[in-house]
């Protein structure tokens, strides 16, 4: 529970910090500059604590479709929603990833969902909903202006894009690959990407 408040922690930082940056960056100039800063740490961290022998390479499938799609195309729908929606309207957005991948896993996994999983996904969409109808959102200079349809889209497919790599690599993990060597070669894999894009 403490790991899930961090993760939520750090996602919620750092959504308030890159509105302006991505704004006057660009949605692929700021997610190429976030995936390289990003990896470089990861991977001194893990090579500082001896992670990458516990990768399961034969997985390896699995890591391309993750790189692809949770991290390149969820990173760039996620930046281009927050320059047009702002951080508040961005991270209401991205709580929907918890329904979805649940909704995922049941179709990919086979994986059961209670009675309790539906009522918390009923209240997490009626919370959205309520913030998203209800909550005050101004217009400022940290944001472009765009239809709420527009912003929707770009952060629903953030969600389900974010969700369905982290998703993918389930069998990875399960066999005994540590999360942050997994993280590790997300990153440096989707780096790699962009910056060939870039040029």
């Amino acid at each position: 529970m403490l790991a899930a408040v961090g993760a939520s922690a750090g996602w919620a930082t750092g959504i308030v910090l890159a509105p302006d940056p991505a704004r006057k960056l660009g949605a692929f100039e700021f997610t190429r500059i976030q995936l390289l800063a990003c990896a470089t740490i990861l991977c001194l961290a893990c090579s500082v604590l001896g992670f990458w022998p516990t990768i399961s390479w034969s997985y390896w499938p699995s890591f391309g479709v993750s790189i692809v799609v949770g991290m390149v195309l969820g990173n760039l729908t996620m930046i281009a929603c927050l320059r047009r929606g702002g951080p508040r309207q961005t991270e209401l957005l991205l709580s929907l990833k918890a329904p979805i991948v649940a909704g995922m896993a049941y179709l990919m996994f086979g994986e059961t969902i209670s009675g309790t999983d539906l009522v918390g996904v009923g209240i997490i969409l009626s919370g959205i909903f309520l913030a998203i109808v209800y909550g005050s959102n101004p217009q400022s200079e940290d944001t472009e202006e765009s239809s709420f349809f527009v912003v929707f889209t770009l952060g629903l497919l953030a969600a389900a894009f974010q969700g369905y790599g982290f998703l993918v690599m389930k069998p990875a993990m399960l066999a005994g690959t540590e999360p942050i060597a997994v993280s590790a070669i997300r990153l440096t894999g989707a780096a790699f990407a962009v910056s060939i894009v870039s040029l």
